[in-house]
């Protein structure tokens, strides 16, 4: 984004400068303009989206008028908060100016946002108009998707890289049902192993009659 931006301002600001060692052009603004929004988005949850204009020209924008034009191709949207369009009385040489518009998306599937539109005062007495990058297509996923995602990364966190995937986190599960239960499997043999040995210890004593107490006493007698 503002790498862009910053390659867009340098480029323009040379063909100014060309421009004016050529012709001696008059000082004028010049506008551009970027739009952006975050790659991924929920459906129904809220989405910010932002226009920054910067004047890399000579003199300053007058009477900057800014559309936002929140389309999003075959997705719905709908307006949350943040003026859809905005006025800046003026933009100075090397400012920069910016706006959000928030709004929410109906449904999930890929958002292509439409250009922003903006006219303004040249300074030099005439009137143009700029148009915006366009913005990065937004993958819009539905709130059980998110729900999985974020648990992804908490395991991923928690397991230190082991967990990446559902694939991954089903392996592990097996895994410590596996290992789970081979451990309950021998607690549980040996459990019964004692007591098997418990009672055949029992009935040996029972039968040469030293299971009661006393007796092994008077037998050594």
């Amino acid at each position: 984004g503002a790498r862009a931006a910053g390659g867009l301002a340098g480029a323009a600001a040379g063909l100014l400068a060309l421009a004016g060692a050529l012709g001696g052009a008059e000082a004028s603004a010049l506008l551009l303009v970027e739009k952006s929004a975050p790659e991924r988005a929920v459906s129904g949850k809220e989405l910010p989206v932002t226009v920054t204009i910067y004047n890399v020209g000579e003199d300053a924008a007058i009477d900057v008028e800014l559309g936002m034009n929140a389309k999003g191709g075959n997705l719905p949207l709908e307006h949350v908060r943040g003026e859809p369009t905005r006025k800046f009385s003026e933009i100075a040489p090397g400012g920069s100016a910016s706006h959000t518009e928030v709004v929410r998306v109906g449904k999930d599937g890929v958002l292509t946002l439409e250009p922003a539109q903006l006219t303004y005062n040249r300074g030099d007495g005439g009137r143009t108009g700029a148009q915006s990058t366009q913005p990065t297509a937004v993958l819009v996923v539905t709130g059980s998707v998110a729900l999985i995602e974020s648990l992804l990364k908490v395991g991923s966190v928690l397991t230190l890289g082991l967990v990446t995937n559902l694939s991954q986190w089903w392996n592990l599960g097996f895994t410590s049902l596996l290992v789970g239960g081979t451990y309950f499997g021998l607690k549980t043999h040996g459990s019964i192993q004692k007591a098997r040995e418990d009672h055949a210890r029992a009935a040996s004593l029972k039968a040469l009659g030293l299971d009661k107490p006393g007796q092994g006493q008077k037998k050594k007698k």
